[in-house]
């Protein structure tokens, strides 16, 4: 019979304790005033707003803030005078959200709500055994609130701490899924389904560790119908609500509608699509890299993606000729050169594993008139400096005692499980965001501060997985 036992936190009795560590998780703001920004935030903040207002002009209603809309139509020639720009390049349902949120809460109301969020669902994985020694789970907290990256990505005006919400999920499945109440595998599933539409980089990691859940279960022969429903809905509702916000909001159907395409330049970068894009635009090959880029392709990322003279500066119908392209491009780059482009994408991933850092997010005065063009904070981006070097440490200090205490005790099979489907997750979060995108410190920290909060666990529940282990 199921039994909220598995998880007692997950649900009503755990919201006050995750509200709680998530203020506490906040400390990088009340300690600097500053509000933590990325240059994506930017993105997210116009799609939420232009969301709302395509919402409020169908149903003859006022936009909740801001209403002005920017202009989507496209130039007529690939070279616009008016650049195709990112308003829709993020997440949809995530740009929905954050818009209201910080139109009537601000900067803080997103922090508090992301960080009750993720905390709430580690809660997950805590069952009664680690509840039995409340003083090292409470200093354990405080020292992955204070040293982990969980406080930093709390804060920044960003989806990436709810990547972790995905490991978190993955390991719940093998571990304590099976033991909830409905409502409590309701709620994980609904919260990772968001988690994973957060991002269009999610939805892959996801679909990854669906199929790592799914093999570890059929090991054991435990695939039980709930973890089946689990997946299902995780892996398949984004990409669909995603079809369906596509066609509503934007007139096209796409998983990952106006998404930038950095499959294709971080092979650029790496050289293999430069080599053979070379070769097959000489031969009149029908790329639209080739028609849109006739003086010469941008060879590094920044300045395919982002800067004057690369894609921003194309109109919309050759940007979505490029999206259509990409991945048939990047297959073919694959077949023309496999071992030039594996190599980048093994030597990628293995950059991205173990790149760890914080110095990524922007610190900024303020919030001013719903944008983000604050000056930006001197003090509290020295703060941000100091700490990318102590996060890294205290990251890596906290596996090796993980896997260490692993090694030298070992865990019950439902930890272990849940501690390989993390470590997997984490080794695909590589591939997908370091190994087909760009190696940086953001894409790995978002996600790895779940290592310290199960090291937490492991040391609160330590007795008690001996006498799991001593009673087998």
């Amino acid at each position: 019979m199921a039994t909220s036992m598995a998880a007692p936190w997950f649900g009503p009795r755990g919201l006050p304790p995750a509200f709680v560590l998530a203020v506490l998780s906040c400390w990088p703001m009340f300690v600097s005033g500053a509000v933590f920004i990325f240059p994506d935030s930017t993105n997210y903040l116009d799609a939420g707003r232009e969301i709302w207002a395509t919402v409020a002009d169908a149903l003859r209603l006022q936009a909740p803030g801001p209403d002005a809309v920017v202009d989507q139509g496209a130039a007529a020639s690939p070279r616009a005078d008016k650049p195709w720009g990112p308003d829709y390049a993020r997440s949809l349902p995530y740009s929905a959200v954050v818009w209201p949120v910080l139109m009537h809460g601000g900067p803080w109301a997103l922090a508090l709500l992301q960080g009750t969020l993720v905390v709430f669902t580690a809660f997950a994985l805590l069952d009664d055994r680690a509840l039995r020694r409340p003083a090292v789970l409470g200093f354990g907290a405080l020292g992955v609130v204070v040293l982990s990256p969980l406080p930093w990505y709390t804060v920044m005006q960003m989806p990436d701490i709810l990547g972790a919400v995905l490991l978190i999920w993955g390991a719940a499945l093998v571990g304590p899924f099976d033991g909830m109440t409905r409502g409590q595998k309701a709620a994980l599933t609904l919260i990772a389904t968001f988690a994973a539409a957060s991002h269009y980089g999610n939805m892959p990691l996801a679909f990854g560790i669906g199929l790592v859940v799914a093999a570890l279960a059929a090991i054991r022969r435990s695939l039980s119908a709930a973890v089946v429903v689990s997946l299902a809905v995780v892996v398949v509702a984004p990409p669909v609500s995603n079809l369906i916000a596509s066609r509503m909001v934007l007139d096209t159907t796409s998983a990952a509608p106006k998404r930038v395409p950095v499959l294709i330049a971080r092979s650029i970068e790496d050289g293999p699509a430069i080599e053979y894009l070379d070769e097959a635009c000489r031969d009149g090959a029908d790329w639209e890299v080739c028609d849109a880029f006739r003086d010469g392709i941008p060879d590094r990322i920044d300045s395919f993606l982002w800067q004057e003279g690369g894609v921003r500066s194309l109109d919309e119908h050759a940007m979505q000729r490029i999206r259509e392209q990409e991945v048939g491009l990047f297959l073919t780059v694959l077949r023309k050169h496999p071992l030039r482009q594996g190599w980048a994408l093994l030597k990628n991933t293995g950059r991205q594993f173990v790149r760890i850092g914080v110095t990524e997010i922007e610190a900024v005065t303020g919030w001013p008139d719903g944008g983000w063009s604050a000056p930006r904070a001197p003090e509290a981006d020295a703060l941000v400096a100091r700490f990318d070097v102590v996060v890294p440490i205290a990251t890596g200090l906290a596996a090796l005692a993980l896997a260490g205490l692993w090694l030298a005790e070992g865990f019950p099979r439902p930890f272990r499980d849940g501690l390989v489907v993390v470590v997997l997750g984490l080794l695909g979060n590589a591939v997908i965001f370091g190994g087909l995108s760009a190696p940086v410190d953001r894409y790995q920290a978002r996600i790895v501060w779940v290592v310290p909060i199960l090291l937490v666990y492991a040391l609160a529940a330590r007795r008690r997985f001996a006498q799991v282990r001593l009673g087998a």
